[in-house]
């Protein structure tokens, strides 16, 4: 499953995560280079302006853990403290929902195990496994879009598209996803997109990975998704404007 934590660390926020799980982390800057830790965990991991870092760390059992900047920053370096809380897995789901997310399936995306069930379905039964439909109605698109994103994109910009403040921009009521034709927004999931943004009135430092090993049907769904989702009206995309782009 995928954190959902906003704001910044040296703000005092907490991070709420699952105990006795692996965990995750997506790891940015907004101004210097940071080194965030948990001593307890074993776990430091830099923060860098203009990059995405990953990591993982195990919490072994609920409790609070304390979090710290392990890089001299700047004057309010001795200020940088977070809280790390481990729950058990009730605790974990309800703070989830309470945040208006989704947690993915078990260790591995709807996709994932769809993909990892086919071979067993085709040894069983071959004549009985149907062709996969083209990807050309909306709904269609939607429906595919939504297993890209929560395996691709939610860590970041969140199951709800508001992103997260200071770090990751929203999708929600972006000019990227409700204006224009697509085609931006589809440059930016293939190519990526570092450096200054502006979204929705507020700057971002731009850390959006390139994501070319998406077939041109998954790029038009997550697009799709995230142009007719969270109240947004931009265009369907489809998957002729990806192959034209790449």
């Amino acid at each position: 499953p995928w954190i959902e934590s906003e704001g910044n660390v040296n703000k005092g926020d907490v991070l709420v995560v699952p105990a006795r799980k692996v965990v995750k982390v997506l790891i940015s800057s907004k101004d210097v280079v940071h080194d965030w830790a948990i001593p307890e965990f074993g776990f430091k991991l830099d923060a860098i302006p203009g990059h995405v870092n990953q990591g993982w760390f195990f919490a072994k059992e609920p409790g609070s853990y304390q979090g710290y900047c392990m890089q001299l920053c700047g004057m309010s370096h001795a200020k940088m403290l977070t809280e790390v809380r481990a729950v058990s897995d009730a605790e974990f789901e309800a703070f989830i929902k309470a945040k208006g997310g989704k947690l993915a399936p078990e260790g591995s995306s709807a996709k994932a195990v769809a993909a990892a069930e086919a071979p067993a379905a085709e040894a069983e039964a071959p004549a009985q496994v149907a062709a996969k439909p083209a990807l050309t109605s909306e709904a269609d698109l939607v429906k595919h879009g939504i297993e890209v994103y929560q395996a691709n994109c939610a860590s970041c910009h969140q199951a709800t598209g508001e992103g997260i403040a200071g770090a990751f921009p929203p999708l929600k009521g972006s000019e990227y996803t409700t204006q224009g034709d697509g085609s931006e927004h589809v440059k930016i999931v293939l190519k990526g997109l570092q450096g200054p943004i502006k979204v929705a009135g507020k700057d971002y430092n731009g850390v959006m990975p390139a994501f070319p090993q998406l077939s041109d049907e998954d790029v038009a769904s997550v697009v799709t998704y995230e142009r007719r989702s969270w109240g947004n009206q931009g265009s369907v995309v489809k998957p002729d404007m990806v192959k034209k782009l790449r």
